[in-house]
C-alpha cells in the first residue's frame, strides 16, 4: 500500500533466491522462531553512481534476522514478529557505511468463518554514517518510516470486500549528497482509506473493483519551492487467475489523480496498471513477469509527480534439490510531469544459490545497473549516462 524503502543494487535479483528456513518451536508451546543470518562481501565498480570520477570500493554486508509466529492456540487466530538488521561497512569509502533495521508486526483475529481484523503495524529506519571529513559535517543522514495498517475482510460467498485503513509516515534527518535525487521527498505523512470487492465464483479466479483515497502532507523546506499537501484518489479494476502449477496471473487497469493545495502545482490525472503473471514451465523451471506503470510525489521543483514504469522479468531454474539459477532484466522509465526530466534505467543480473544442508546455503550475484537522464540543465539534473556493475558473494544459516 505504502512506497518501501529501496534497497542496494539486486537486492530484488537475491530475494528470490534465499532458502527456506526451518522453524523451531518450544516444547509445549505454539510459538515458532526462525533465525537466520547471511554475511557477504559486494564489490562495486562505482558506489557513488556517478558519471565521471568512478570510484570502486568493497564493502561486507552482515543481515541477522528473526521472525517469532504464533496461532495462539484459536483457529484461525495469529500473531507474526518480523526483524531485520542489515549493516553494510565499506573498505575505504567509510562515510558510506550504513544501517538499516525493521521490525513489523501483523495479527489476525477470526471474528467469524467468514470475516475477520488483521492488523499490520512497521517501523523502518536508514542511518548512513558521515565521517569528519565529509563536506556534509559529521551529523548522519537518516530516514525514518512508520506504518500502521488496519484492515476488515469479509467474504458471502462469491463476493469477498476488503476495508483497510493505513497511515504511514516519513522522517528525514538529513539528505545530504542525495539531494540532487528528485524521487526523494522530506518530511510527509500520507493517510489512506481503501475499499475492495469482488467476484470469485471459483478458487483462484475473479474480477474486482478497488477504490482508495488518501491524504499527504508534505511542507516545503528551504530546497523547495511549492508545498505538497494534497489529496490522492486511485481506482482500479482488476482480474486474478490462478491454476496451481501452472499459470498465477493478477492484472489491473485505473486512474489515479494527485492534487496539491498548492495552485503553483498541476493537478495529475494518469492512467495506471499492475500485471503480474507466473509460470511453470516445468517443475524445475519457473518465469515470471512483472509490470506496473503508476504516479509518485516528487521533490523537482514545478513538477507535480512522476509517472513510474517497470517492467521485470525473471527465470528460475532448480538443478535438483541444491543448485538454483534465477537470471532477471529490468527496465524502467521515470517521466517528471510538466518537465522535461525523464529517467531511464536498466538492470540486468544473474545470480546462484547452492544448499549445502538444511541449515547453510551459498548465494553469489552479479548485476549491471545503468541510468539514463535526459535533461541539461544548470541544476545538478544534467543529461548524463550512469553505469556501475556490482558483483558479490556470501554464506547464509537459518535454522
Amino acid at each position: 500500500m505504502f512506497r518501501a524503502l529501496k534497497r542496494t543494487c539486486g537486492a530484488s535479483l537475491l530475494l528470490g533466491l534465499l532458502p527456506s528456513l526451518h522453524a523451531g518451536q518450544l516444547p509445549g508451546t505454539a510459538v515458532r522462531f526462525e533465525p537466520a543470518v547471511g554475511v557477504s562481501v559486494v564489490q562495486d565498480d562505482n558506489v557513488f553512481f556517478r558519471e565521471e570520477d568512478k570510484i570502486a570500493d568493497s564493502s561486507v554486508i552482515i543481515n541477522p534476522q528473526l521472525n517469532i509466529s504464533s496461532d495462539l492456540g484459536i483457529a484461525g487466530d495469529s500473531l507474526e514478529v518480523d526483524m531485520d538488521f542489515r549493516r553494510e561497512s565499506y573498505s575505504s569509502e567509510s562515510n558510506l557505511d550504513n544501517d538499516e533495521y525493521r521490525v513489523a508486526f501483523e495479527g489476525v483475529k477470526m471474528i467469524t468463518r467468514a470475516q475477520y481484523l488483521e492488523l499490520t503495524v512497521a517501523a523502518e529506519e536508514s542511518v548512513l554514517t558521515r565521517n569528519a571529513a565529509d563536506s556534509f559535517g559529521k551529523l548522519p543522514d537518516t530516514l525514518e518510516q512508520r506504518e500502521m495498517m488496519l484492515g476488515y475482510h469479509y467474504k458471502a460467498g462469491s463476493i469477498p470486500l476488503a476495508l483497510t485503513f493505513g497511515r504511514a509516515s516519513w522522517r528525514y534527518v538529513r539528505l545530504g549528497s542525495e539531494l540532487h535525487n528528485p524521487t526523494d521527498l522530506r518530511d510527509r505523512d500520507e493517510t489512506l482509506a481503501t475499499l475492495r470487492i469482488g467476484y470469485a465464483p471459483n478458487e483462484g479466479r475473479g474480477i474486482y473493483f478497488q477504490v482508495e483515497r488518501g491524504e499527504i502532507t508534505g511542507k516545503a523546506d528551504s530546497t523547495e519551492l511549492e508545498d505538497r499537501d494534497g489529496e490522492t484518489m486511485d481506482w482500479r479494476l482488476g482480474y486474478r487467475f490462478k491454476t496451481p502449477g501452472f499459470i498465477d496471473l493478477e492484472a489491473n487497469l485505473g486512474m489515479h489523480s494527485l492534487q496539491y493545495d498548492d495552485a503553483k502545482l498541476a493537478d495529475v490525472e494518469e492512467f495506471v496498471h499492475l500485471l503480474r503473471v507466473a509460470f511453470s514451465l516445468s517443475s524445475l523451471t519457473r518465469l515470471t513477469f512483472n509490470s506496473s506503470n503508476q504516479v509518485e510525489m516528487t521533490r523537482l521543483a514545478g513538477s507535480p509527480g512522476y509517472q513510474s514504469l517497470n517492467n521485470t522479468l525473471a527465470l528460475e531454474h532448480d538443478f535438483g534439490r541444491r543448485l538454483r539459477l534465477r537470471v532477471q532484466l529490468a527496465k524502467g522509465t521515470d517521466t517528471f510531469l510538466d518537465s522535461e526530466v525523464e529517467d531511464k534505467t536498466s538492470e540486468q543480473g544473474v545470480s546462484i544459490r547452492y544448499l549445502l544442508g538444511r541449515r547453510f546455503s551459498l548465494f553469489a550475484s552479479a548485476v549491471q545497473e545503468t541510468r539514463r537522464r535526459n535533461r541539461v540543465s544548470v541544476d545538478t539534473f544534467d543529461e548524463s549516462e550512469v553505469e556501475r556493475g556490482v558483483i558479490s558473494a556470501g554464506i547464509r544459516y537459518g535454522l
